[in-house]
């Protein structure tokens, strides 16, 4: 036998004897720990809650006080009785469904096509599809500009009671107010330096 097939072999005994410690307990172990977190919290969080209020639908508890008298089906009965509030509301729901699902898989689908294919006005359909990603950016900085200047000018401050503490170099003026000093109101101040 060559030193190449002997170093061959004990590589594969040793991957199979590396291999059987990872059937050990720590290693079968491992994944449930991994999931534990979810499991705990979704029974928390999920399914204890579920479960409660199927209890709870069984009684005449009001929500707040803490009498629950166990009245069987009695609210289930009422509840599916003719002409209850909830008919009109779980219709109501239903075609809410199926237009808003309609509605919108339909000018989902068009969008898509429109988008997709080079057709005729397809560049405007792109410009104004994506006009709002564009735009919110610059309408929120542009009246985030005008509400700083208006607040951080001192001549234009909105009373004459507030005092102005203000740091030039990182351009930052607070203003407090007699009433508020517990919550200043900060804002940018270009004009500091000046």
């Amino acid at each position: 036998m060559s030193n190449a097939a002997a170093a061959a072999g004990k590589r594969v005994r040793a991957r199979k004897h590396s291999g059987a410690s990872q059937n050990s307990w720590q290693s079968k172990l491992r994944p449930y720990l991994f999931i534990a977190p979810l499991v705990i919290l979704s029974g928390v969080f999920i399914y204890y809650c579920i479960g409660f209020t199927v209890a709870t639908s069984f009684t005449d508890w009001d929500g707040i006080f803490s009498e629950m008298d166990f009245i069987g089906l009695k609210n289930y009965t009422k509840l599916l009785a003719p002409g209850s509030v909830f008919w009109t509301a779980l219709m109501n729901n239903i075609i809410f469904m199926v237009v808003t699902v309609v509605i919108q898989a339909g000018l989902g689908l068009l969008l898509a096509v429109i988008l997709k294919e080079r057709l005729r006005g397809s560049s405007f359909f792109k410009a104004i599809f994506f006009m709002p990603i564009a735009m919110a950016p610059v309408i929120i900085a542009a009246s985030s500009a005008s509400s700083w200047i208006r607040t951080s000018v001192p001549s234009t401050r909105p009373c004459a009671s507030c005092t102005w503490t203000s740091w030039p170099k990182a351009g930052l003026a607070i203003r407090t107010s007699p009433s508020t000093r517990s919550v200043p109101s900060t804002s940018l101040n270009g004009w500091a330096s000046r």
